[in-house]
Order: C-alpha cells, then structure tokens, then sequence
C-alpha cells in the first residue's frame, strides 16, 4: 500500500515548529484516517513545556472511529489474536468482527522535543491516548513492560485488513 503521507513541518502561530520526518509519515500507514486532518491537528495542538508529549486533541465534532477497545482480561497463559500493523516492528493484540464501532472527536498525538521550539512528531491516531506495546522500543524498564502487557491484555486493537496482515 502507498502511503498518504510524505514528510512536511508546520510552523504554530507561536513560533513553535512540529516535524513530521519521512520515516514517521511512513509510520503513518497504519492511520490513513489521519491523511486529510493531521496538518490540522498539529495546528490545534496546544504545545506545553515537556520534553515529552502525550496529548489528546479535542477536534469539537467526529473525525473517525475508535479502533481501540478494552477486553475481558486475558491472562499471559491464555490465547490471544495477533496481526503485523504496517509500519510496525511487531505484532499487536487484537480482536476480530467488533461491531458497533464508536465515533470518536479525539486525536491524539506524541511529539518529542528536540529545542524549546522544536518538536518532532512520533505518532498520532484517532482515538484516546494507549499505552505503548510491549514491543516497542522505548519499552525498557521491567516496570514500562509490566505497565504495557497489563494495559494490551485488557485492551485490542479492531482487527482491520486494510492496514494489518492477517491474524
């Protein structure tokens, strides 16, 4: 699949720069809902003074659909569904056939800063702010895996073909 998404920087009104890199616009594939609106809600974003950001973008009407659901808790001995998102180093935890989905006016977004007025982008999708998966990264304390395995076996993400090799 081509991706929607190649890499830009938008300036804020307060001076203050985000920078969405070839490699993250890439990362991007697994959001195509995001094509239309990201430029739009990186404007929106009120930028705080974190080396780090988490933030959940309140766009004021419906952008898309939540595609993250919690679960019954599924415990480490008992199976559980997986599929390879694009753009993705590993798999992620997720449920099949889930129905109704629910809208969503949120969009949340990860920047970390380089300087006081620089950001580059991580992340961002429609939906709530997630714990990261255990597989990523920046996972790398046995306190951050314990935080994401608890999280991912109460929570999936909806299964979607467009975007997830098979189960």
């Amino acid at each position: 699949m081509q991706s929607k998404f190649s890499s830009f920087t938008i300036q804020k009104s307060c001076g203050t720069k985000i920078e969405v890199t070839e490699r993250r616009a890439e990362h991007l594939q697994a959001h195509p809902e995001l094509a239309g609106m990201l430029p739009q809600v990186l404007l929106k974003l009120d930028v705080q003074n974190k080396p780090f950001l988490e933030i959940e973008v309140e766009m004021g009407k419906a952008v898309g659909f939540q595609n993250r659901v919690p679960t019954e808790l599924t415990l480490p001995t008992e199976q559980m569904t997986f599929a390879h998102r694009m753009g993705r180093h590993g798999p992620s935890h997720v449920v099949e056939n889930t129905t109704p989905r629910e809208l969503t006016s949120i969009v949340t977004v990860i920047l970390k800063r380089v300087n006081p007025k620089h950001f580059h982008f991580i992340t961002a999708w429609v939906g709530t702010l997630a714990k990261k998966e255990p597989w990523d990264p920046s996972v790398t304390t046995s306190e951050d895996r314990k935080v994401s395995l608890d999280y991912w076996c109460k929570n999936a993400l909806i299964h979607d073909p467009n975007v997830m090799g098979p189960v």
